[in-house]
């Protein structure tokens, strides 16, 4: 996979959630990138469900159904924004792990200039969500030890 003629477009979404938030069946006209910061949530996409935790990044494909919920287990956080590219393929999640925080740091850092919204910012703010999805692909193609899979999962859900 490789994404060409990527644009950020509006703003990038900060969310905390309590446990019974949800949002229904929807779908963008964008495509929509969600960084998990913290907790646990859930979304149901492409006719699977996916149980998110902190570090993991999903790409939502454009006119792509899905829905949202978080977890009985407590609040959870995220950060979303969408852009438009070609060669996103649609129909289906596309997930990967932030296994060295810097799409989250990225992404944090994106936001903050969103907040200060300075007008000639904008090539910045193109530049760093390339540099968000170029990371992206990058840890999907890393494929760590399971052992070393399920302790990060295991440090990720019992250790905060």
């Amino acid at each position: 996979m490789n994404f060409t003629q990527v644009t950020l477009l509006g703003g990038v979404g900060h969310l905390i959630a309590p446990p019974d938030w949800s949002m229904g069946a929807h779908q963008h006209e964008r495509h929509e990138l969600i960084v998990v910061l913290r907790g646990v949530t859930h979304v149901w996409i492409g006719g699977e469900h996916v149980r998110g935790t902190a570090g993991d990044v999903w790409l939502y494909p454009r006119l792509t159904d899905h829905r949202e919920t978080g977890d009985p287990q407590g609040d959870f956080e995220t950060l979303f924004f969408s852009f438009q590219a070609q060669g996103v393929r649609s129909g289906k999640l596309i997930a990967s792990r932030d296994t060295e925080g810097r799409i989250r740091q990225m992404a944090l850092w994106m936001s903050e200039l969103l907040e200060n919204q300075p007008p000639r910012l904008e090539e910045e703010l193109q530049n760093l969500t390339r540099a968000i999805l170029v990371e992206f692909l990058r840890n999907r193609e890393y494929r760590a030890h399971d052992l070393v899979t399920r302790l990060r999962r295991h440090m990720r859900e019992h250790v905060t």
